[in-house]
């Protein structure tokens, strides 16, 4: 499926160093609360990794890329990439007010996926 930002369910990662400013800080279309945006290390993701693979287990996907991961927090994107070195890539992370995207599927005005 294709997202708003070119990016798809099945190729993740986005080009994340060309979304920051200048200074080397990702920066945000719309306004942010700086303690919103601390990223979670791979160590946390290591230490829910049999979680992920139960639950993906349980759910009979077969395969970890058939784990549809949404995670709406963008923060500068580590989490498909700490997510992807574990074997999981289908993770929809996307740079947008996730805030007004439910907004926008709750008033019927949302196009998107």
């Amino acid at each position: 499926q294709e997202l708003e930002d070119g990016g798809n369910y099945s190729n993740p990662i986005r080009n994340v160093e060309s979304m920051g400013d200048s200074s080397g800080k990702p920066s945000f279309p719309y306004p942010t609360n700086p303690d919103d945006h601390c990223e979670t290390p791979l160590q946390a993701y290591q230490d829910i990794l049999p979680i992920l693979d139960e639950l993906c287990r349980s759910l009979r996907c077969g395969k970890k890329d058939s784990l549809r991961i949404y995670d709406p927090y963008y923060c500068d994107g580590s989490v498909t990439k700490h997510l992807s070195t574990l074997g999981y890539n289908n993770i929809y992370n996307v740079k947008e007010d996730c805030y007004s995207v439910w907004k926008s599927k709750e008033d019927g005005t949302h196009n998107g996926g």
